[in-house]
């Protein structure tokens, strides 16, 4: 992991509905980028993508709710893609009234489904760059099988939710989010780490995500719901597709890559999942995107 990184401001983003978000601004002096984490990961987990763009993109990383530093839901709350949907379209909303508009959203994994989402259903207001990490779109399921899904959700809501674990050390840690992650590298489990987890008086890690992240998704449409959404997307959008990552495992999603009107495709060999920690410096190719 680069020694220096850079220190992002954290800032709060104040939600119609009371839920306050975390922004975390890393600088910059160029047009802004919204960055938008996976699912149980952290907007600061983009601090090496941001000192290898440099001054050229000024990055704002946002922590989805119940993640990192933003608020939780409470008794009663969800986390479902419609909750972080309707956050997002507030975010945007929230940064253009404060003269912060973003020019361009980078998004990884379930930040990457989302911020598709925003895009095909309210193209007006999202970015005209968007570039997806790995992800684009969720997994598809047919009507047939979505009703076991949904006795799933609700056998999950009848249940008290397991706390995130604590770990004994900062390696302990490291080397459980590494065989987690099979091809997450050293560096890249120690820029993940250091968003995800806050170091305790007596040197344990404890994860910074709200127990009630944990269940299935209730959330899941077929496979033309994510055909139509991709031909709605107006955004200039590059797609990069590591080798051992979603993107190549699944075959649906080139077919809704070649929905996009506007869709450039990188992949990149060797390269897990986790791609904004793993190769930060390969994410400033958004360069190559058409100007």
């Amino acid at each position: 992991m680069p020694e220096m990184l850079p220190t992002p401001t954290p800032q709060n983003l104040h939600l119609a509905g009371g839920m306050c978000l975390r922004i975390w601004d890393f600088g910059g002096d160029g047009p802004v980028t919204l960055a938008l984490h996976g699912f149980l990961d952290t907007g600061r987990s983009f601090a090496g993508v941001a000192q290898h763009w440099g001054p050229t993109q000024r990055i704002l990383a946002l922590d989805w709710r119940g993640h990192g530093e933003s608020d939780r839901v409470g008794k009663g709350g969800s986390y479902h893609q419609l909750d972080h949907l309707k956050d997002l379209i507030q975010v945007l909303d929230l940064l253009a009234d404060r003269g912060d508009a973003p020019r361009h959203i980078l998004a990884h994994s379930m930040g990457a489904a989302i911020a598709l989402l925003a895009a095909g259903t309210m193209p007006t207001l999202f970015p005209d760059r968007f570039t997806v990490l790995d992800n684009l779109g969720g997994f598809a399921m047919d009507a047939e099988d979505y009703w076991s899904r949904m006795a799933e959700v609700l056998q999950s809501t009848r249940k008290e939710k397991l706390p995130f674990r604590t770990f004994l050390s900062k390696e302990e840690a490291l080397s459980r989010v590494q065989a987690n992650n099979p091809h997450m590298t050293a560096d890249g489990a120690k820029l993940w780490l250091n968003g995800a987890g806050v170091e305790l008086e007596d040197g344990s890690i404890q994860l910074l995500f709200d127990n009630n992240l944990r269940g299935p998704n209730p959330y899941s449409f077929p496979e033309s719901f994510w055909i139509s959404l991709c031909k709605r997307v107006q955004a200039k959008t590059l797609v990069i597709a590591p080798e051992f990552g979603f993107f190549p495992k699944t075959s649906v999603m080139r077919q809704r890559f070649e929905a996009l009107a506007d869709g450039t495709l990188l992949e990149l060999s060797g390269v897990g999942h986790h791609l904004h920690v793993d190769v930060p410096d390969q994410i400033p190719r958004i360069n190559c995107l058409p100007k």
